[in-house]
């Protein structure tokens, strides 16, 4: 008795299987076929890889010029309000600011200014004048170049702090120019030109808060560092 109703229920349950499936065949045939232009357009859709908000190549975002680490010699090789350094003094100062101002991401500026200087005043540095260090930046896009912006004189230091912002900029295909000299009472002696491009930009957009950008190449030395943040907007 009992086996009659185990065989009477699997023939049940596959005579269901069998109309469902029987049902979802029919309503296929009478289901319209999709327009041909219309299910191109959805492999299409498929096709197409996923983006972000960063590939935007029109986004805009903010950039903000924080500060930077100045060289310890000007362009003759001499220290700027002082005697002339040895090549193994430079290396001394060179060394501290890899050590102190790692390349990427970096904490907060003031804090790593503020253990730098005190490094320096252990050093042989401590007996020569720092530059007084000013300058302009502005960002460039394509054939245009905003007004520029003044980075304010920051008085005998190798580590000026500023709080420069350019807002809504057009990441791609923007850079940013600073210049910078020593300004004396006299005749301003000229420090160096830097030129962040548009993938230093967008590697800083990938970090959160400050990110230091190695310009010691580019400025011959003159510009060790420069600290800059980009958020999106």
């Amino acid at each position: 008795m009992n086996r009659a109703r185990v065989l009477a229920t699997v023939v049940l349950a596959f005579g269901c299987a069998a109309s469902a499936a029987c049902k979802e065949f029919v309503d296929a045939m009478n289901t319209p076929p999709e327009p041909t232009a219309t299910k191109k357009k959805r492999e299409e859709e498929k096709k197409k890889p996923v983006t972000s908000p960063q590939d935007d190549p029109n986004r805009l975002v903010n950039i903000s010029i924080d500060g930077a680490v100045i060289g310890p010699v000007d362009q003759n090789g001499m220290a700027w309000d002082g005697p002339g350094l040895k090549p193994d003094e430079v290396e001394v100062f060179t060394k501290l600011v890899v050590k102190e101002f790692p390349v990427g991401k970096t904490p907060v500026v003031g804090k790593l200014v503020q253990h730098f200087a005190g490094e320096l005043a252990k050093s042989m540095f401590a007996a020569f004048e720092e530059p007084d260090v000013a300058g302009k930046a502005a960002v460039v896009t394509g054939s245009t170049q905003t007004a520029p912006s003044d980075l304010v004189k920051n008085e005998d230091s190798y580590t000026p702090v500023w709080s420069v912002a350019f807002r809504n900029v057009r990441i791609n295909g923007s850079s940013i120019v600073i210049s910078l000299w020593d300004a004396d009472l006299t005749d301003d002696d000229p420090i160096a030109d830097v030129v962040i491009d548009a993938q230093t930009l967008r590697d800083a957009e990938q970090v959160a808060g400050p990110f230091a950008v190695d310009c010691s190449v580019s400025s011959g030395g003159m510009v060790q560092r420069v600290f800059i943040r980009v958020t999106t907007k």
